[in-house]
């Protein structure tokens, strides 16, 4: 009987461990309430309605927010199902006194408590994802 188990469990622990880290974060991210504009691309539309070309505008800051996503379960059910960086990006835009974010760019890193196996085995350990978005804080010339 012992040995059935060990035949069983064996290849499991090393499919897991091989395959590296199993926890991670998960999280949607939301910008719905954002009373600005907000741009993957280094354009956006102008106060006109006319697409705002990089020489019609110029850079006043740097939208920059950090924050991390958890979940459980080897990232099955994030303990957040979405997160709205709306305010932060209004407010970061009213301070550099902005009309638009252009370039954002969203990274998403593991955390290091990722890589603590045999606890990251456990479906009830906490996975973690570092959240980094960046983006260009823009105003009209």
């Amino acid at each position: 009987m012992m040995h059935r188990v060990l035949t069983l469990v064996v290849p499991l622990i090393a499919a897991f461990t091989l395959s590296g880290c199993i926890a991670g974060g998960r999280t949607t991210v939301k910008f719905d309430d954002t009373l600005y504009p907000v741009s993957l691309s280094p354009t956006v539309f102008g106060s006109d309605g006319e697409l705002l070309r990089p020489d019609g505008h110029e850079t006043v800051g740097t939208l920059k927010i950090d924050r991390r996503a958890w979940s459980l379960v080897w990232g099955a059910v994030p303990t957040r199902k979405s997160t709205d960086l709306s305010n932060e990006i209004n407010a970061q835009i009213d301070a550099a006194e902005g009309h638009a974010v252009v370039n954002l760019k969203m990274m998403a890193r593991h955390c290091v408590g990722n890589y603590v196996i045999p606890l990251t085995l456990l479906p009830f350990y906490p996975g973690c994802v570092k959240l980094k978005i960046r983006g260009d804080i823009i105003r009209e010339k």
